[in-house]
């Protein structure tokens, strides 16, 4: 009995120290988990500024193959118009030699490509076996002299640049040209012209980036002041570098390196230091980036975070220990009471169970849950406020049922939509991706704008907000705060922001008008370059820009050609009137119209000499170039005229049945019809929208839905309507449907049953 005595205190002990070890059993992960979390934390930070820096250099990469292809491009246009060709015909007539004036007509008759477009900074046209050198807009004679008073040093002689050029380039290519005196090169394509002549070409087209920006955007991608940032070739030489004013590297004994087995890795080891390396290359063009930043200058940007998670993490840990001896001191007395029963009346076989095994299994089942839910409910309301701003609900009780289903509260006396159009900036973040930007955008939206509004994205990089408002008092509560947001985004944010804000209107129906005006303000906003929040009521009637578009410029050539003085005078009359009645026009802006109309007609004369041009040249008002105009039409206008209008008969003739054929084929596109036509894209383009006044586009819109008129008399499926006209599915038909009848095929469909006896 004695024995059984002094067991029992030693068996509660037992029991009292188990207790307290399977508490403090629960610290060990935690205590692991600190010495993971500190070990891995610099290099999950580090890889995060890595991924940053690698982001920025992706970018400029793709920057970078963006100009280089609108450099293509644009060589590419110069070469297929029929500017070149009209002086290469001119040029086997006369002998082979073109005079002064008929290169400054050519100059002339291309715009200034640099004052539109940031990555061109010149053009230049090289001709063979002639006398003079374009630069546009200027001609200079082809020799030593003349050509270095054009070219800006791009080369050491004229020679030197001809033989560079050579006639060899019949398709597109890229040049590195050095400018004397600099070891950065320059970025050039190249293009011969006319394009597609491989005999004997006319000439060489040269089109140059802009250095300076290319240089601008390099610099935007230097994380520090001790990196550096180079383009390298395929043989390995650097191109173009930037280096922070702190970098101390040699770029060629960089870039012989990366030229071996080290271009390959992350991380670099030159003179002593270590540094991190980023590479970057897009499409086939062979040029890459390569980015260098100091290994430490990336830890120490995230060395008080990593103190602040060891900080974290002891508290963790202390905490839990505190928690765990606690606990223990208070159950103690149950386990000596248990250790007493269990001597006493012996001990109970228990099932062992942990609650901790399926706690983590039930916070993550939850979490998943909560993530679901929400993501499902933000499609239902995008697609809701989406199909409202676009017009696609005509009964307000459906609206009303959907509007409640997703969860939108939009009550009001009137309703106002708003558009907002976002650009990323030169100086916005560049390691985001552009889901982060849409992301970004939209929460500053829903941060700035107080009022009771409902906000989606429409389009790609388009907002759509709505409005509930009640009064005059509200409506400029949310004009006020939309310029807020506008500031926000332009000087904090760096972005180019355009805001429109439409008319109220009674009835939530009445948004997609609403929307529609706001997509028109920005569209203005847009074009004019005018960062700023405006009112479709405050548009201007008129601007100060000349009136002068593209078919008013085909009626003109039209009526010259054909000599056709009746078309002539409404022209003309449609000019005064556009542009000195409707409009009031600067005296620069009438200077800018009386230029471009002069050059449209002298183009437009048929057989036109250099005496025609310099009597035209004399004219010093749109009245006086009437008159000259007049006067310096062929005499065989009638029989222009009718020739022309014979062809221009067959040819619609011809389009319109190879429309008819393909219309019903939903990937018939332009392209494929200037394929079979054996022409140029661009050109169809332009002849098709001469002949019939409007786009191929909108041409086989209106023909499909013409087709599915005749096809819904017959009261057939909407889905099998829209396959059979060339539509992919059944929303885009819709939308078509609408935009063209102003109204849905199931209502077209209802109004024909009704008149139906």
């Amino acid at each position: 009995m004695c024995s059984n005595e002094r067991l029992k205190p030693r068996h509660a002990n037992m029991l009292s120290a188990k207790l307290l070890l399977s508490y403090l059993s629960i610290l060990i992960v935690p205590l692991a988990a600190i010495l993971v979390i500190y070990n891995t934390a610099a290099g999950l930070m580090y890889t995060v500024q890595y991924e940053r820096i690698s982001a920025g250099l992706d970018e400029t990469a793709r920057e970078m193959e963006r100009s280089l292809e609108e450099a293509a491009n644009l060589g590419r246009h110069i070469s297929t118009g029929g500017e070149l060709s009209q002086l290469q015909r001119a040029l086997q007539q006369d002998g082979g030699k073109a005079s002064y004036y008929q290169f400054y007509q050519l100059s002339l008759s291309f715009p200034n490509y640099t004052l539109f477009n940031s990555a061109i900074e010149d053009v230049y046209l090289f001709f063979n076996d002639q006398d003079y050198v374009i630069r546009l807009p200027t001609v200079e004679p082809a020799t030593e002299r003349g050509y270095l008073s054009i070219a800006r040093n791009l080369s050491g002689s004229y020679r030197e640049m001809a033989r560079t050029l050579g006639g060899r380039y019949w398709d597109m290519g890229l040049l590195e040209l050095r400018r004397e005196g600099s070891v950065q090169r320059e970025f050039g394509a190249v293009q011969t012209f006319p394009y597609g002549v491989r005999e004997n070409p006319l000439g060489t087209i040269l089109v140059v980036l802009n250095g300076a920006a290319i240089d601008e955007r390099l610099r935007q991608s230097l994380a520090s002041d001790e990196a550096l940032v180079l383009i390298l070739n395929d043989e390995g030489g650097v191109v173009r570098q930037s280096a922070g004013p702190g970098c101390r590297l040699d770029a060629e004994k960089v870039a012989a390196l990366l030229a071996g087995p080290e271009g390959e890795s992350r991380e670099l080891r030159l003179d002593g230091r270590r540094y991190a390396l980023c590479a970057a290359q897009k499409g086939y063009l062979g040029y890459r980036l390569y980015s260098l930043v100091p290994r430490s200058v990336l830890l120490r940007r995230i060395g008080a975070i990593r103190i602040v998670i060891l900080a974290l993490c002891l508290i963790s840990v202390l905490t839990g220990l505190f928690t765990c001896v606690l606990l223990w001191v208070r159950k103690r007395r149950v386990v000596l009471r248990y250790s007493r029963f269990a001597s006493e009346f012996g001990t109970a076989a228990s099932k062992k169970s942990n609650i901790w095994e399926g706690l983590q299994a039930v916070m993550d089942s939850a979490s998943q849950l909560y993530t679901t839910i929400r993501l499902q409910n933000g499609i239902v309301r995008a697609s809701v406020l989406t199909r409202l701003l676009e017009g696609d609900y005509d009964d307000a009780a459906a609206l009303g049922r959907d509007l409640k289903a997703a969860g939108i509260s939009l009550e009001g006396t009137m309703y106002c939509a708003a558009a907002i159009t976002v650009n990323r900036g030169y100086g916005a973040a560049l390691s985001q991706s552009v889901n982060e930007f849409r992301l970004h955008i939209q929460g500053l939206v829903e941060q700035m704008l107080e009022a009771p509004h409902c906000a989606c994205e429409t389009e790609d990089l388009l907002l759509g907000v709505i409005f509930p408002v009640t009064s005059e008092e509200s409506l400029a509560t949310v004009l006020s705060q939309l310029r807020a947001l506008r500031g926000r985004l332009t000087e904090e944010e760096h972005m180019e922001a355009y805001i429109g804000l439409g008319e109220c209107v009674p009835e939530r129906l009445g948004l997609a008008q609403s929307y529609s005006q706001a997509r028109s303000v920005c569209e203005y906003l847009r074009f004019y370059n005018m960062r700023h929040v405006m009112q479709f009521r405050d548009m201007p009637p008129s601007n100060g820009v000349f009136y002068f578009p593209l078919e008013l410029e085909l009626q003109l050539t039209r009526a010259v050609e054909q000599g056709d003085a009746d078309a002539l005078q409404k022209t003309f009359g449609r000019l005064a009137v556009e542009n000195f009645v409707t409009r009031h026009l600067t005296h620069e802006a009438q200077k800018q119209l009386l230029e471009l109309v002069r050059y449209t007609a002298v183009r437009a004369l048929p057989g036109q000499d250099g005496a025609s041009g310099e009597k035209l040249a004399r004219a010093g008002s749109l009245e006086q170039l009437f008159v000259l105009l007049e006067q310096s039409m062929p005499e065989s206008a009638g029989r222009c005229r009718t020739q022309s209008a014979q062809r221009e008969r067959e040819r619609r003739e011809q389009l319109r049945r190879l429309l008819e054929t393909h219309c019903a084929d939903p990937n018939f596109t332009i392209g494929r019809a200037a394929e079979e036509l054996g022409m140029p894209e661009s050109a169809l383009y332009r002849e098709f929208r001469q002949i019939f006044s409007v786009s191929f586009s909108e041409y086989l819109e209106n023909l499909r839905i013409e087709k599915a008129c005749e096809l819904l008399r017959s009261q057939p499926l909407v889905k099998d309507v829209s396959a059979r006209v060339g539509y992919n599915s059944d929303y885009s038909f819709r939308r078509a449907f609408k935009r063209v009848l102003g109204v849905t095929p199931s209502a077209y469909m209802q109004t024909l049953h009704a008149e139906d006896p």
